[in-house]
């Protein structure tokens, strides 16, 4: 890493300390613009995400939600559908979280381990079906607590 590239990197990780997000992202933008062959550990997604968090963590469930959209539209892909979805949730929206973690299920970029999250989600919409379905014809997307627990909450 350059020495400008490290001074951003410090910078930027301050500002993140003090969930100054806003500010670290514009901080961030405005070192890439500068010098856009910098290489830095964090990226503007990730900041976004530790946006969303904070905003989902003071019950700010609209807000975050943006914020992870945001992130995932920069490409994150890692947990930002478990928040996306738990954010939806606590705004009553489980057709809107079904469809976001099935959209990332059936293009195959949702994260195997959260795998349990679209089962349940497809429980909390009613599609025990569905879930049946799945856990028979693919469980290698599954993990095993996956597979064990799906079939027994359909009956609870």
């Amino acid at each position: 890493m350059t020495a400008s590239g490290q001074k951003l990197e410090n910078q930027v990780q301050k500002l993140i300390q003090q969930k100054k997000y806003s500010q670290a992202i514009r901080k961030l933008q405005q070192g890439l613009k500068r010098d856009p062959d910098q290489t830095l550990t964090v990226s503007e997604a990730e900041i976004w995400r530790l946006q969303g968090q904070d905003e989902f963590d003071q019950g700010r469930y609209a807000q975050a939600e943006k914020s992870f959209n945001r992130a995932a539209e920069l490409g994150l892909q890692e947990d930002i559908y478990y928040w996306l979805a738990k954010s939806l949730l606590k705004q009553q929206k489980p057709a809107a979280a079904l469809n976001i973690v099935q959209s990332a299920f059936d293009d195959k970029t949702l994260p195997k381990d959260l795998g349990g999250c679209y089962l349940k989600l497809l429980l909390l919409n009613d599609k025990a079906d569905v879930v049946e379905q799945l856990v028979k014809t693919q469980t290698k997307r599954f993990y095993a607590p996956h597979l064990h627990w799906a079939p027994r909450a359909q009956w609870r």
